[in-house]
């Protein structure tokens, strides 16, 4: 067996003096990725009122949804499912449900991933130069906030094209003269 080039006490006694990822991956002469891996294998999860209540499968999809992955990606690393679609329909029942929703809450704020962190970051792409990131950070904050929901557009339909152009305007003045 091949002999590891870190050492898991060395790597927390680094992290408790409060060196970032590269620095012990370079005390290591490792990659960052090297030692990403390695502090995620070593730091178990935070224990979460509604994390504690999931089955272990649901835990594996919560971390999976956590890491960033899709609910498709989710259900397929934590379920025996044999086709996208039932994992596409077991994603969305498992995010239906209360205590999933909760454990997901829980567990990006316990990484640093809070609401007022992720709207300075939406912020932040909607204010990009160029255009087309903002159009879809726009989209995605209109997503967020239910602006898309039918209910609300009872008394005509707004195409995104129309929104998205009224803001162009806004920003950028009216260049029909």
């Amino acid at each position: 067996m091949r002999e590891r080039k870190t050492d898991d006490n060395v790597i927390l006694r680094l992290l408790q003096e409060g060196k970032n990822q590269k620095q012990i991956a370079q005390h290591f002469g490792v990659s960052p990725v090297a030692i990403h891996k390695r502090i995620k294998r070593l730091t178990p999860p935070p224990e979460t009122p509604n994390f504690n209540r999931l089955t272990d499968k649901e835990k594996k999809f919560v971390l999976g949804k956590v890491e960033g992955k899709s609910n498709i990606q989710a259900v397929m690393q934590s379920y025996d499912v044999t086709s996208k679609k039932s994992a596409k329909a077991m994603g969305s029942q498992l995010m239906a449900k209360p205590g999933i929703q909760m454990s997901i809450t829980e567990l990006m704020e316990y990484c640093g991933i809070d609401k007022p962190y992720r709207i300075r970051r939406l912020k932040n792409i909607i204010d990009c130069h160029d255009l087309n990131i903002a159009h879809k950070g726009l989209d995605m904050s209109f997503k967020l906030d239910g602006s898309y929901a039918a209910e609300k557009h009872l008394h005509g339909v707004v195409s995104v094209d129309e929104i998205l152009m009224d803001v162009h305007r806004s920003l950028f003045g009216n260049n029909e003269d």
